[in-house]
């Protein structure tokens, strides 16, 4: 059955009396059911939310470990990053940099919601000149700023 024919078909289904009588019988339930119900739903909401912890728990773990690639080690060190700096987060900051470097909208975008924005809704002036690297990275990506040099975005 093509999309077209679907709301042919229903476009007629609209709510009428015998529609509402339907659901009637499901709207409410009685205070034992609802209670039953509700007690189900909050038992598997808090089965989720310790399932979603021990996952960002395992995530953060795996970040805050040392960086065993000697490359990426050597990459971040020629970037000026301290030893006592150098984890899997920092390589993965570094990999949504480059990214954002290479004009990939989402990463910048990204970054700006990690790092933050003013009142105003500018950038606001960061400590680590974060912003400032990614303009250098794209000039130096994209050119003098020449409008033919900056990719369609």
């Amino acid at each position: 059955m093509g999309l077209g024919i679907f709301f042919i078909e229903r476009w007629w289904a609209v709510p009428n009396e015998e529609n509402l009588k339907a659901g009637k019988a499901t709207q409410f339930k009685s205070g034992e059911e609802a209670a039953r119900n509700g007690k189900k739903g909050g038992e598997a909401s808090g089965v989720a939310r310790r399932r979603k912890k021990a996952l960002r728990d395992s995530l953060q773990l795996i970040l805050d470990l040392d960086i065993t690639d000697k490359r990426k080690r050597t990459k971040l060190k020629r970037m000026g990053v301290s030893e006592a700096d150098m984890d899997n987060q920092m390589v993965v900051a570094l990999a949504v940099f480059q990214e954002a470097a290479k004009g990939n909208m989402r990463a910048v975008s990204r970054i700006v919601d990690i790092v933050g924005t003013g009142q105003d809704g500018q950038t606001e002036d960061l400590d680590d000149g974060l912003m400032d690297a990614l303009k250098a990275a794209a000039q130096s990506a994209w050119g003098d700023g020449e409008e033919g040099d900056q990719p369609d975005g």
